[in-house]
């Protein structure tokens, strides 16, 4: 898949930090948003770029994780609240803002969202939904019955209803 010109120091650090398999998926996210971006009228480099870095912190350790969400003052009042399946959104955040460069808030706010919908109201709901649908619609996942019926109504505009 080719880089953009504009993505590409992005994608360099993601490759020097992340598996093959999970740059891999990161780089199908990014094409899911691409698709996504004209249906929801997403910006499209910015969902091209929220897709490339939304596991940016995915593959950090476990105490790496809780370090960043000390930082990041998250509330880990629940045990599930530090289990890494829902830090890595907001660590990944963290990481795309303070080693990526990343500064555009909805971007920031997108991958914070796509595992973990923290408190209060997002500024853009449907681009933090827009994210979490490409994560699972992206075309590396094995989760055929749950494509099968989620993409129709997401590709067809019917966000409420595919999230439901």
């Amino acid at each position: 898949m080719n880089v953009e010109a504009a993505l590409i120091p992005h994608y360099a650090y993601l490759k020097a930090h992340l598996s093959p398999a999970r740059l891999q998926h990161s780089l199908g996210v990014m094409q899911v948003m691409a698709d996504l971006a004209p249906i929801y009228g997403l910006d499209p480099a910015a969902a091209r770029l929220a897709g490339l870095a939304h596991d940016a912190g995915k593959e950090l350790t476990d105490a790496q994780m809780l370090e960043i969400a000390r930082r990041m003052q998250l509330p880990l009042e629940h045990p599930s609240d530090r289990h890494p399946l829902y830090l890595h959104g907001p660590c990944s955040a963290y990481v795309a803002e303070h080693a990526m460069g990343i500064t555009d808030p909805l971007i920031v706010e997108a991958i914070a969202h796509h595992s973990y919908m923290l408190d209060g109201p997002a500024r853009s709901p449907v681009f933090c939904w827009c994210l979490r649908f490409a994560d699972l619609l992206e075309p590396g996942r094995d989760w055929d019955d749950m494509r099968s019926r989620t993409q129709p109504l997401i590709y067809g505009g019917k966000m409420t209803e595919a999230a439901l």
